[in-house]
């Protein structure tokens, strides 16, 4: 998910850090940051999230493992 501050630049750490250091892939990153905020406008947000059919998927995954990833409810 890209997500821009205001004035248009990145606000996840490791997308910043790579347009700054040669040779860093994002991609290959996982931003804790990222699943994070996901995690608390699902929590802060419950009815906004079921319209929206979003569930988080696997809680207790670890960390970067795409079953933690927003999923969209069936």
């Amino acid at each position: 998910m890209k997500t821009l501050t205001k004035d248009g630049q990145d606000r996840h750490d490791v997308a910043a850090l790579a347009q700054r250091v040669a040779g860093l892939d994002a991609a290959r990153y996982f931003d804790a940051d990222a699943d994070e905020e996901l995690r608390v406008a699902v929590t802060r947000w419950p009815v906004l999230a079921r319209l929206m059919m979003l569930a988080l998927a696997n809680i207790d995954a670890p960390p970067g493992d795409d079953r933690r990833k927003a999923e969209i409810s069936a």
